[in-house]
């Protein structure tokens, strides 16, 4: 199942409605580091416009798309459906 991870360091959802993936993910991983989120490398640098352009134009539900990538040392991945899974 998409998500299913119990082994994760963090798991949560967002709204891709109202919050951009990217803002999801520096969040997140702000959190785990307890540091504010200016005080990360942008994520931009790391994903270009990849995961903001992933979920405004997101392929048809059933594709069921995650994208996975390294963010300051920690393994993400963001599904389509508004989960972001940090190990």
């Amino acid at each position: 199942m998409v998500g299913d991870s119990d082994d994760c360091a963090d798991k949560r959802e967002f709204d891709p409605e109202t919050t951009t993936p990217t803002r999801a993910v520096v969040e997140v991983i702000a959190d785990l580091e307890d540091v504010d989120t200016l005080e990360l490398p942008p994520l931009y640098s790391t994903m270009n416009d990849l995961l903001d352009e992933f979920a405004s134009n997101p392929p048809a539900s059933r594709a069921d798309v995650e994208i996975t990538f390294t963010y300051e040392g920690y393994r993400i991945t963001v599904y389509q459906t508004g989960l972001v899974e940090v190990d």
